[in-house]
């Protein structure tokens, strides 16, 4: 990189950009440089093992490669630190919580995605209709997990409304839940509801 100060601009942008559908043109007018080159700096983090890109998930290759995808950093300190966030203490119950809850997790699957060199695909949903599902794991073409993550403790029937809309759509994927409840669970209509270590253990067994 021969200019490193368009470079430390984007960076502090890039953190509000965390997990969620990257935009470049709009990271790029806050950032005061092209979408081309917030591409490239994304792809520089990638490549220097600071965070990773999560894909939308699609049927259909070309359709994959047109939508937005996710970008997380690798480690939340990292994030937080450069969000200018390392101080601020993390309350459990707040939103602020639940962002980090879940970013955490998606990082924890893909580093043990990465050393268990499994060949399995990973990827997110987020349909027009508000239907949201966190990471999808895919082997072969086919859907084996389809993943939610919520930092609750005691789950409500809202928590579970994304995995339950669905399941018509994925009938073969087994659909769970990963939070902060005590014991693992499964629900009448086949949720299966895990603390997030039993969880992720299940994941990759």
């Amino acid at each position: 990189m021969r200019n490193v100060e368009p470079f430390r601009k984007f960076l502090p942008v890039a953190v509000h950009s965390h997990a969620l559908p990257l935009n470049y043109s709009k990271i790029g007018r806050d950032a005061g440089v092209d979408s081309k080159s917030v591409e490239r700096y994304f792809s520089i983090l990638e490549d220097t093992l600071l965070g990773f890109f999560l894909n939308s998930y699609q049927t259909c290759v070309r359709k994959r490669q047109k939508v937005s995808p996710k970008f997380y950093f690798s480690d939340l300190g990292i994030q937080r630190t450069l969000g200018e966030n390392l101080d601020v203490k993390i309350n459990e119950k707040t939103s602020y919580f639940g962002e980090m809850f879940e970013a955490f997790l998606i990082a924890e699957n893909y580093r043990l995605h990465a050393y268990h060199e499994s060949q399995s695909r990973m990827s997110y949903l987020q349909t027009s209709d508000g239907l949201e599902i966190n990471l999808i794991l895919e082997k072969a073409g086919r859907v084996r997990f389809l993943i939610e993550i919520k930092s609750s403790k005691s789950l409500d029937n809202e928590s579970l409304r994304s995995l339950k809309s669905c399941h018509k759509d994925f009938p073969d994927a087994r659909r769970i839940l990963l939070c902060n409840e005590i014991l693992p669970r499964i629900t009448s209509d086949g949720i299966e509801i895990f603390p997030w270590k039993l969880g992720i253990q299940e994941l990759f067994c």
